[in-house]
């Protein structure tokens, strides 16, 4: 598998992206930081249809100064609870 380096942050070591994947399942949302863009970060979490499998994301990006690391829980909880809600209205159990 051979991985594109977008930025100097891209993740493009097969093993390290695995393991970062495995960590995101525990708090259910995921951060792009400046790994695709320089100067962005992303907070995403999945959306999940009636079968309980990932049909979409929910993610809000902005320019790092301005989505310091500092404020990524806060975003994060909001961005959860609201792929949570379009998850139920799919039919999703528990999100």
């Amino acid at each position: 598998m051979t991985l594109e380096r977008k930025t100097p942050c891209t993740i493009t070591q097969p093993e390290l992206l695995r393991r970062v994947l495995e960590e995101v399942r525990t708090p259910g949302y995921a951060v792009d930081d400046e790994e695709t863009n320089l100067g962005v970060r992303c907070v995403s979490a999945p959306i999940y249809d009636y079968t309980g499998r990932v049909v979409a994301a929910l993610s809000a990006s902005g320019p790092a100064e301005r989505l310091p690391l500092s404020r990524v829980p806060d975003m994060a909880r909001k961005i959860v609870a609201g792929a949570q809600e379009v998850s139920m209205a799919l039919g999703a159990r528990n999100p």
